[in-house]
This record gives C-alpha cells, sequence and structure tokens, in this order.
C-alpha cells in the first residue's frame, strides 16, 4: 500500500519545526528516523496533511544530562545515544536494550 499524499517540510531549527507544527496543527506529523512512521504511513494508519522532517535539526541533536533527567534530542540517532560514554551510569536499562532495538543500519538513521 502506497501513503496517501502528504506535504513535506525539512525544518532547518526547532522553532521552524515547532512553527510549521503549529500551523499544521493535528494534521502534522514529525519524521525524524522514520522506521516506525513509513510504515504506518504506507498502511495509512496515520495519514497527516504535512511531515516535518526534523532529522538534520542541529539544535536538537544533543544529549543533556541533569540531577533530574536526560534530555535526548529528537536528531539524536540510536547509534549515537548507544555510543554515549554516559548511558551505562545515567540510563542502564536503556544501555541494555538499545543494542536490540532494531538493526544496526537503523539505529544509524
Amino acid at each position: 500500500m502506497k501513503p496517501a499524499p502528504f506535504d513535506y517540510a525539512r525544518a532547518s531549527s526547532i522553532a521552524e519545526a515547532a512553527s510549521l507544527a503549529a500551523q499544521a496543527g493535528v494534521d502534522a506529523a514529525f519524521l525524524a528516523g522514520g522506521q516506525s512512521l513509513i510504515a504506518m504511513l504506507n498502511m495509512r494508519v496515520v495519514t497527516p496533511k504535512l511531515l516535518i522532517d526534523v532529522s538534520r535539526v542541529e539544535d536538537a541533536k544533543h544529549i543533556h544530562e541533569t540531577d533530574e533527567h536526560v534530555a535526548i534530542g529528537c536528531s539524536v540517532r540510536q547509534s549515537e545515544l548507544e555510543q554515549w560514554s554516559s548511558l551505562d551510569r545515567c540510563l542502564p536499562l536503556v544501555a541494555k536494550a538499545i543494542p536490540w532495538v532494531g538493526h544496526i543500519q537503523t539505529r544509524n538513521r
């Protein structure tokens, strides 16, 4: 099956992505890696009117650790998280699970 028609926008910043999402409202979907979303688009489980690509948003490519939490930006690839030097200490369950999530090629997307 093929996805329903949609418009595509590649955001260059978090602010631009937020603005595009605000304009589209509930008719927007975000694309980062696409491993789940592309399948749902093809099966028409989701039918956004606007697909906002955030995969290359540099200001969302971060892992920030505080005493309270770890914030992982939407542009961080799973392989980058897997290689983060503080993963075992900060997120031990994620460290154990992430090698089993998807295939190495998809973790690099």
